[in-house]
């Protein structure tokens, strides 16, 4: 058998990416495969806020590529075939926007007073975009909040904050800032939203800076002293992953009338004065 021949099936029965699983620091894979470990990132996210399970073989990065192999190309992303069923093997695969488009439409269910049907039936029939019940449901509405909206906050609660996304403690602050940037259109939640997610990009880069370069995730697990700044870099992502949490979830839960009616309340107040109020060192 020629040489060329023999290469050929030793590479067919070992695929580059499965002896780099095998071979490489996590470090390594991640920026080696780094289309692949994002889409392995957002699918643990995904299951995460949506509480939905992962199969064993997909819990770590370096498994995950063994089985799912690689990208077709740049365009294509981790799609759950059908929905509820959790990130199994089997439930999951490579797919471009198209492809996920249509299956979408038909593996998303509602059940409304007894009756289930595909969500772009639903669509249909109560005359609202897909893109809009989609994106309740990707917030983890109720079937009958994804169909009927939600109902808007109690106005009669005896502190008016508990009406606002600000976080606790910095509330005046967070309304100055906003305030002031009123003339751009933006409800509460969407100011809040906007530059919270500014802050979360943030705090992930400058931790996620310091995480990876002290050494693989592996060993850090296994250290039962942190160094100082490893302690903050993992100080830094928990912040991050706990704001970006709150944002998901809070973020459109006022309607337009309850905004109304809070702007014409909280308009009056007088305006506390706030050197760089939404600096990142002042929020938290």
């Amino acid at each position: 058998m020629k040489s060329g021949t023999v290469l050929k099936l030793v590479e067919q029965a070992f695929p580059e990416h499965v002896v780099d699983a095998d071979t490489l620091t996590a470090t390594q894979l991640r920026k080696k495969y780094h289309g692949e470990y994002s889409s392995w990132r957002n699918m643990k996210y995904r299951a995460k806020i949506k509480n939905k399970p992962i199969g064993a073989e997909l819990v770590d990065f370096y498994s995950f590529l063994k089985v799912m192999g690689l990208r077709p190309n740049t365009e294509y992303t981790l799609d759950e075939i059908e929905h509820g069923k959790g990130y199994i093997v089997g439930n999951v695969r490579w797919a471009d926007k198209l492809q996920q488009a249509q299956n979408q439409q038909h593996s998303i269910t509602l059940t409304y007073n007894g009756v289930t049907k595909p969500l772009s039936q639903w669509a249909a029939e109560v005359g609202m975009p897909y893109q809009t019940l989609y994106k309740r449901y990707q917030q983890n509405w109720s079937d009958e909040e994804i169909l009927h909206g939600k109902k808007c906050g109690d106005l009669k609660k005896t502190n008016i904050w508990d009406q606002t996304p600000w976080p606790e403690g910095y509330e005046p602050q967070w309304e100055q800032a906003y305030q002031e940037k009123r003339g751009n259109g933006e409800s509460r939640f969407e100011f809040y939203y906007r530059h919270s997610k500014t802050l979360c990009e943030m705090i992930k880069i400058k931790g996620q800076e310091y995480f990876e370069e002290v050494m693989p995730q592996q060993i850090i697990e296994r250290t039962s002293r942190y160094r100082d700044w490893v302690r903050d870099a993992l100080l830094k992502l928990e912040e991050w992953r706990r704001r970006e949490k709150f944002i998901n979830r809070q973020a459109g839960n006022l309607g337009k009338a309850t905004e109304a009616k809070l702007y014409d309340i909280l308009h009056g107040k007088p305006k506390p004065y706030i050197e760089n109020p939404l600096a990142p060192d002042k929020v938290p």
